[in-house]
């Protein structure tokens, strides 16, 4: 993936009524960049996450994302469902996973039919692969390091640095290409923040952050976007450099 972009923004203008948040902004974002957004209040900073994401489309511009990208976006408020317990939230970013190991063994069953025999194979390439066998073990090692909850404590009644545990656990097994991470360590104690800023200096993965924690950004990042006025400017250093 050498040389080819995973992000492009040609163009891009965000209008929100009257106001102009982002103006004719012009971005590239190689494979396993780690970018980190700052600028003041209101300055676009959210806005910018979400048209990447694909949240947002009502933009003026294009945003080309590279072909089978899967893009994980973290908001500064992450949407839960309050009738679940946390074990039910986390294992979401596994749903796709045990589904397909799930038809695995129910194909076991049917080795007579030419067409399911095929089937099997293929879902195993997948399976061993992204070595999607110990999906359980996964989610335990997932909820440990991020320090969550126990299992089948109910979501209601959780504070908000053990929601945004909860919902960095599911987004981090759903295993994206892509991070977009708005306001990351907000409410999180010491512990999950040094686990989190090892797990993105380690990760290959692109990220994208948006952080009011300067020695978090400045640690985890190689380059720094400002955001003043409407205009993006690309400074292709880490924060303290900036």
């Amino acid at each position: 993936m050498a040389g080819e972009y995973q992000f492009s923004l040609i163009d891009v203008t965000k209008q929100q009524g009257t106001k102009t948040i982002l103006k004719d902004v012009c971005l590239s974002f190689f494979y396993g960049a780690h970018i980190g957004v700052i600028g003041g209040n209101g300055a676009g900073k959210s806005s910018l996450l979400k048209i990447l994401a694909g949240i947002d489309t009502d933009i003026l511009g294009t945003c080309q994302v590279a072909k089978g990208t899967k893009v994980g976006y973290l908001p500064q408020e992450p949407e839960l469902d309050d009738a679940k317990t946390v074990g039910e939230i986390v294992e979401e970013g596994v749903a796709e996973a045990k589904a397909m190991v799930e038809r695995y063994e129910d194909l076991c069953c049917e080795l007579d039919d030419p067409e399911k025999a095929k089937e099997m194979e293929r879902l195993q390439e997948v399976i061993d692969a992204k070595d999607l066998w110990n999906v359980d073990h996964k989610v335990e090692m997932a909820m440990a390091d991020m320090g969550c909850p126990p299992a089948d404590r109910p979501v209601k009644v959780l504070s908000g640095g053990e929601r945004r545990r909860v919902a960095i656990a599911r987004l981090l097994l759903s295993n994206p290409d892509v991070l977009l991470l708005d306001e990351p360590t907000n409410h999180l104690d010491i512990e999950s923040i040094q686990w989190l800023e090892q797990f993105i200096q380690q990760s290959a993965k692109a990220v994208v952050l948006v952080s009011h924690d300067r020695a978090f950004i400045n640690n985890v990042t190689t380059r720094t976007l400002e955001i003043a006025c409407g205009h993006v400017e690309d400074y292709k250093v880490r924060y303290d450099e900036y």
